[in-house]
């Protein structure tokens, strides 16, 4: 006989436990012992989505900003020599 200790590899409040069983039982490999309500897991994949889609636009304007920032300075090189020549 071998134990062995429940873990979750995800955050959540447990939904369901099909065929509540007595501590010692012994169970079948592959049975669902419990269920993990997928709301929470559903609700913060959502706000990560929305996370990225934030840093997405943000870097989108700062590369925007950035091109706007190299030609004015191409601009502003380009006017100082032609202030130099005259």
């Amino acid at each position: 006989m071998r134990e062995w200790s429940a873990v979750s590899e995800v955050q959540g409040r447990v939904d369901n436990i099909p065929g509540a069983r007595a501590e010692g039982s012994i169970v079948e490999a592959g049975a669902v012992l419990f269920e993990i309500d997928v709301a929470d897991c559903e609700l913060a994949r959502q706000k990560a989505q929305a996370n990225i889609s934030a840093i997405m636009a943000q870097i989108h304007e700062l590369q925007r900003q950035e091109e706007n920032s190299r030609k004015t300075l191409a601009l502003e090189e380009r006017t100082r020599e032609v202030a130099q020549d005259a």
